[in-house]
């Protein structure tokens, strides 16, 4: 038997801390594992079954990527077993082990963090990794589905929430549990290629105080917030608020547009905040919503890309992402106008 594994992930805080826990777990089962980061944090691709190949092991795990395309995949199983780990909306992938809670439950917001703290457990006790599990569903605003980990973790270290209410909001803005999790989005946040070494960091790290004391990771929080300071002046000058939409478009060096839109939700209970920045030839958006907003953004998103050029979109119904060509953000922004929905 092959004992290696080769872990597939994206970038984000929920993405690196899901496969880190895995990672650990096949670490304690003394099979041997590799991790490959996507080119793209929301696909798996042609380039990324490249890097695959490169690995050679037999066995593949695809945590939290929301497109697996059709194409790639028939390719991937006709070499390797694969098991894909995943909190999307679901997909009618064949020949593969497909974990994802929302295809019993559609209406379920649980993180793929959570999951692999809950696979996690099935084998061992999971003290040891409960940081890194907070951390991920944390990063991906999933606290009130998974409270009992954030019980528990108060419990073991106190100290990572101080006063701070059990919520996503709170502990996100007001304790060192969120400063963690701001701290590894710092990585992908600069630069792509810091995801590989942020996963490195955090598996090879025993507790959170290695990755809070780390000197490579303060560095990069230290500029990201630096930037998120100026980011937030501008935004006040420049935002546009329609009716039931706040729109601002970010123009930084960083890729700020989904960690600055998590921040300014809080900020209008009752609006949806759209938070655009250009890359290449393209826009990405962050769609996110105030806490007084019943608005599904997963369909929101649909209907704000029908009938815009090569759009594409998704994601969750507190959080989702659209792409379109530069030359629609006019369109846009004109659909974002004409929005018209209740509290």
């Amino acid at each position: 038997m092959d004992k290696y594994i080769t872990l597939v992930h994206g970038h984000d805080v929920d993405s690196v801390c899901s496969a880190a826990i895995i990672y650990k777990l096949l670490q304690k089962l003394k099979i041997g594992a590799s991790n490959v980061v996507t080119e793209s944090n929301y696909s798996f691709g042609a380039k990324d079954f490249e890097k695959v190949k490169k690995v050679g092991h037999k066995f593949v795990i695809i945590l939290d990527i929301p497109v697996v395309w059709v194409d790639t995949l028939t390719q991937l199983t006709k070499f390797y077993k694969v098991m894909i780990i995943d909190h999307h909306k679901p997909k009618g992938y064949v020949r593969v082990c497909y974990i994802n809670p929302r295809i019993y439950d559609d209406t379920i917001y649980i993180p793929t963090t959570y999951i692999a703290y809950k696979i996690y457990e099935s084998f061992f006790n999971p003290k040891d990794i409960l940081w890194i599990a907070c951390i991920g569903v944390l990063g991906d605003h999933g606290v009130e589905s998974c409270k009992d980990i954030f019980l528990k973790l108060k419990k073991m270290s106190p100290e990572l929430f101080g006063d701070s209410e059990i919520t996503s909001e709170s502990l996100f803005r007001n304790s060192k549990l969120g400063m963690l999790t701001r701290m590894i989005d710092s990585g992908r946040i600069i630069d792509v290629k810091n995801v590989d070494k942020i996963f490195k960091i955090i598996t090879a790290a025993k507790s959170y105080e290695d990755v809070e004391r780390n000197s490579l990771i303060r560095k990069l929080f230290k500029s990201v917030e630096q930037e998120f300071e100026k980011s937030l002046r501008k935004f006040e000058k420049d935002k546009k608020v329609f009716k039931n939409v706040v729109f601002y478009e970010i123009k930084s060096k960083y890729n700020l547009k989904s960690s600055f839109a998590g921040y300014i939700q809080t900020l209008f209970e009752d609006k949806v905040v759209c938070v655009a920045q250009k890359f290449g030839e393209y826009y990405e958006v962050s769609l996110r919503k105030g806490n007084k907003l019943n608005v599904d953004l997963s369909k929101l998103a649909e209907i704000l890309i029908d009938d815009l050029k090569d759009a594409s979109g998704g994601g969750h119904p507190s959080a989702s992402v659209v792409r379109f060509p530069s030359s629609e953000i006019k369109n846009f922004i004109n659909k974002l106008e004409k929005l018209n929905f209740k509290c």
